[in-house]
């Protein structure tokens, strides 16, 4: 078991935030004592918040966490995107989005200021923190504004907005992981283009092609179904699974 001090979420979500998780064992004998483990742990830290990722097959730990008094809240999807699928979609749909383009955004530039005060206005309502009522959808999109702000300072991120008809429809961040391999960390639209989801998705699909990157990856949660058939329809093929289960705790 690994356990992750989250200090970045006490900005964000005003907890001190443990995360747990890369468990290796799952019967049920072990389940409880790593339940039993991460109570330990919760009370010597004093943690406001805790999050608990556990792989799709172990089950007999995820029924140990729900008896303990942790909630199931969302599963993550991730999901593969081969480079020969990727182009095969591209060249499928190119005359479909032929008034589509994509440039790339600098820190603190006009488009980034632009797609911060988009996102902040609720563009993100399906996750984990948009639909717990400790949180709501406000703190959920600030924290999101948060973590856009601080991967684009990283090497090897990138933050794109993406155009129809020269108007800025929605945006796409990217991590380069190796000469290989890319991660889609983010992708939203904004909320006055809400019906443009395949044109983002196309603009991320595109820049991966470009990219000269043979695979990309991406996570989904499993309360948003949209993304998910769109991700589907772009190519890419689901690899894993995990459930993630929340407990509030009070000190």
């Amino acid at each position: 078991m690994n356990v992750v001090d989250a200090s970045w979420e006490l900005k964000n979500l005003g907890k001190k935030t443990l995360e747990f998780c890369g468990f290796i064992d799952a019967d049920e004998q072990s389940s409880i004592k790593t339940v039993d483990k991460i109570f330990e742990i919760e009370k010597k830290s004093k943690c406001e918040y805790s999050v608990v990722k556990v792989d799709s097959k172990y089950f007999m730990l995820a029924n140990a966490l729900q008896k303990r008094g942790f909630f199931f809240i969302e599963s993550q999807i991730e999901q593969v995107l081969n480079l020969s699928a990727a182009t095969e979609k591209i060249k499928k749909y190119s005359k479909m989005f032929n008034d589509v383009l994509y440039k790339k955004v600098s820190l603190g530039d006009e488009d980034f200021v632009y797609i911060q005060n988009e996102i902040k206005k609720g563009v993100f309502i399906t996750d984990r923190i948009a639909i717990d009522p400790c949180f709501g959808i406000e703190k959920a999109n600030t924290r999101y504004v948060n973590w856009i702000y601080s991967e684009v300072q990283q090497e090897g991120t990138s933050l794109f907005v993406s155009l129809y008809s020269q108007e800025n429809v929605g945006f796409f961040l990217v991590k380069e992981i190796s000469n290989k391999l890319k991660k889609s960390l983010l992708g939203g639209v904004f909320l006055k283009n809400s019906n443009c989801g395949a044109i983002n998705e196309y603009s991320s699909v595109k820049e991966f092609v470009c990219s000269g990157k043979k695979i990309m990856k991406t996570s989904v949660s499993s309360n948003n179904v949209i993304m998910l058939k769109l991700h589907e329809q772009f190519g890419y093929q689901t690899s894993e699974i995990t459930h993630v289960f929340i407990k509030h705790n009070k000190y």
